[in-house]
């Protein structure tokens, strides 16, 4: 989840750099912490409602036995479970992967996109070349980490 906020961050300060100031405050940072904790902890809650019981193989070796937690969605009603996991794919994975797809595709046209100057002297040249250069460097040095972050959701669910 903070992997997620990452991007986020990373895309205020490419592609809206001058209210990124705004959006990124330690107040804000402290709310996007507990976010990242609160979110979770009410996904997994519906766990809490499990039982436990006994598991026991006899054989002519002897008896092992152990205390066995199963989730008790049957319980709750006929498609709980349909819907509960329905609803964790598109939280967890659907959601996420939208809106770093989205961010990245952005930053990467911000990033591509030509630089323009109002003074076109030959000292300036020298300048905006070194930004595009700059700035395709960075754009390239983000696409491993994009497609790290789809593999990693991919392997997440």
């Amino acid at each position: 989840m903070l992997f997620r906020f990452f991007f986020c961050r990373r895309y205020y300060a490419i592609v809206h750099p001058l209210s990124a100031m705004a959006v990124h405050s330690k107040s804000r940072t402290r709310k996007l912490i507990a976010v990242t904790w609160v979110v979770p902890l009410i996904l997994a809650s519906p766990y809490l409602y499990c039982r436990s019981y006994t598991f026991t193989i006899h054989s002519r070796y002897g008896v092992a036995s152990r205390q066995i937690c199963a989730d008790r969605f049957d319980d709750v009603g006929d498609h709980f479970r349909r819907g509960f996991f329905l609803l964790l794919f598109v939280v967890v994975y659907v959601v996420p992967m939208f809106l770093i797809g989205v961010t990245c595709v952005r930053i990467a046209v911000t990033l591509h996109r030509p630089t323009t100057t109002s003074t076109d002297t030959s000292a300036a040249a020298p300048v905006t070349r070194q930004r595009e250069e700059n700035k395709r460097r960075v754009s390239n040095s983000c696409q491993p980490c994009v497609m790290y972050s789809l593999f990693r959701e991919r392997r997440s669910i």
